[in-house]
């Protein structure tokens, strides 16, 4: 599937990724207000010798300042172990977010439940561990997408694809050009034609094993 997405891209001439960029620059250039669904997805991020990265710290601080507006029933951490590393990103998220969270003054007026989703790899495990594990609690599927804003619009396909009704919390406050920013855009328009070849050619087929992955 991937080297039939690289075809793709080439066959379009790298249009469809200029197609994808754009989309995702749309999502992320947006005002958005903090969201009310009742339950709040944190999205992991690989871990560098077991210690969270700025990203990934960035995505907690704005769940913990999202709280000083509205909070959620449920506060899922997703990530599991990756790489070399022996810690669980949702592990080390939550641990993070309790060290902020006492810096604050909003401890003792939190009730919600804590959930760390730690056995995914990737975003669609991410999405996929956390939808079994909320329909095996008699959850709705209404979820606030937590993650970097070059991330939102990727998160939410897949989520929706899954079964999920979704908003955003973007750990930026707002969107700031650079070009570092733009090569995570190109890559995520092409993790994005990735998913959503895959997505094309197993319904095309009919090839149950491969929708089973994306489903």
């Amino acid at each position: 599937m991937l080297s039939l997405s690289v075809f793709g891209v080439l066959l379009s001439g790298g249009l469809v990724l200029l197609w994808h960029g754009y989309s995702i620059y749309k999502v992320a250039s947006r005002h958005y207000v903090v969201s009310e669904k009742p339950v709040w997805l944190l999205f992991g991020l690989a871990l560098k010798e077991n210690e969270s990265q700025p990203e990934y710290r960035q995505r907690i601080e704005a769940a913990v300042n999202a709280l000083q507006t509205v909070q959620p029933k449920m506060l899922v951490f997703q990530g599991g172990v990756t790489g070399q590393n022996i810690l669980t990103e949702a592990v080390v998220g939550k641990q993070y977010f309790e060290r902020v969270l006492a810096k604050t003054t909003l401890g003792k007026t939190l009730d919600f439940e804590i959930i760390l989703e730690d056995r995914s790899r990737n975003t669609l495990e991410n999405l996929k561990y956390t939808r079994d594990f909320l329909q095996s609690q008699n959850q709705p599927l209404e979820s606030a997408l937590i993650t970097n804003r070059y991330h939102l619009l990727r998160c939410q396909v897949m989520a929706e694809n899954l079964g999920f009704n979704t908003e955003f919390i973007p750990a930026e406050v707002e969107w700031v050009w650079s070009s570092k920013q733009l090569s995570k855009v190109l890559l995520e328009a092409f993790f994005l034609h990735w998913y959503q070849t895959g997505k094309f050619v197993s319904q095309l087929i009919k090839n149950e094993g491969m929708l089973n992955r994306i489903k």
